[in-house]
């Protein structure tokens, strides 16, 4: 248990540490922010992607986790239909209690502590996600407000075919399916670049982070946060029911669940005109409460 309360705390205080500069002024939310997240998504998330994946070989039923974070999405699309009161705040929430923040935070969170088999499932999680939070939620949300414009498969499938990351995941499961491997001295160096994902991601997290929340804000978080990890919990248990999944794809699949909001769920309520202060400190509550969550399921699963 101390080992991994120890390896939690080194995390943290990553995300402590680009924090405190931001708040210093070494650097600035709105000028680094998208420098820092270029670099991950173009560099270093692909680059420790590849290093996970390779030589790694899987069943084809892992498919059905794409499925499954692709399902959870559409879960949250129909929890914000019903939790909110105007159609303003049904698009709010169909975006911010919606997705999963797993290239910046699950993955190397949960890298730290688990490789193998967990990495494909979290990856495979993601794939499916990425449909919904690169543009298929903000398309349903879109439809509220403009009832004419019915979301196609194209809206769909546009984050799909457009992200370096979902292409660098589907070049390594055809490898992975056709028991194929990189050349060692490409991943040799790819290697050194990926293990910079895990220390640049939290950083950036710390970078972004806003804790100036007030009273009637919180209250109105509240709201939000509930409808964001009930569902979760309620998916949880069901997971850990069934039993054909492995017990440390189970412990994978829980600990995605309970993944912070998408990050780009600021950038989409902007887009829809909706209220952009309370998405990035909803976004920010979210990390917190998120690290506070895996931290006890990594202690009850492998302390």
């Amino acid at each position: 248990m101390l080992d991994i309360l120890f390896k939690t705390l080194t995390l943290i205080l990553v995300i402590v540490l680009g924090y405190v500069l931001k708040e210093f002024g070494v650097f600035n939310r709105g000028r680094d922010f998208k420098t820092l997240s270029n670099l991950i998504f173009y560099v270093t998330l692909p680059a420790a992607i590849i290093t996970k994946f390779d030589g790694i070989e899987f069943p084809l039923t892992f498919l059905f986790i794409a499925l499954l974070g692709f399902v959870c999405n559409w879960m949250y699309l129909f929890v914000a239909k019903f939790i909110g009161k105007s159609t303003d705040e049904q698009q709010f929430s169909m975006i911010n209690i919606n997705g999963y923040n797993i290239g910046n935070f699950a993955l190397p969170f949960i890298s730290y502590f688990l490789e193998g088999l967990p990495i494909i499932a979290i990856s495979m999680f993601d794939a499916g996600s990425s449909a919904m939070t690169g543009g298929g939620n903000y398309a349903v949300a879109k439809t509220l407000s403009n009832p004419d414009e019915k979301p196609t498969i194209g809206d769909l499938l546009r984050p799909v075919y457009t992200s370096p990351i979902v292409m660098v995941y589907v070049f390594m499961l055809i490898l992975s399916l056709l028991k194929l491997r990189l050349p060692s001295l490409l991943i040799e160096t790819v290697v050194v670049v990926g293990n910079a994902n895990t220390f640049l991601s939290l950083f950036m997290i710390g970078v972004i982070l806003e804790l100036n929340i007030d009273l009637n804000t919180a209250k109105r978080l509240m709201k939000y946060i509930f409808a964001r990890y009930i569902p979760a919990a309620i998916v949880a248990i069901i997971v850990s029911l069934l039993g054909f999944i492995p017990q440390e794809i189970k412990y994978t699949l829980i600990l995605i669940l309970f993944a912070p909001i998408s990050g780009n769920a600021p950038i989409f309520t902007d887009m829809l005109e909706s209220d952009l202060e309370l998405a990035g400190q909803m976004n920010s509550i979210s990390i917190i409460i998120s690290t506070i969550i895996l931290t006890v399921l990594l202690i009850f699963m492998l302390g």
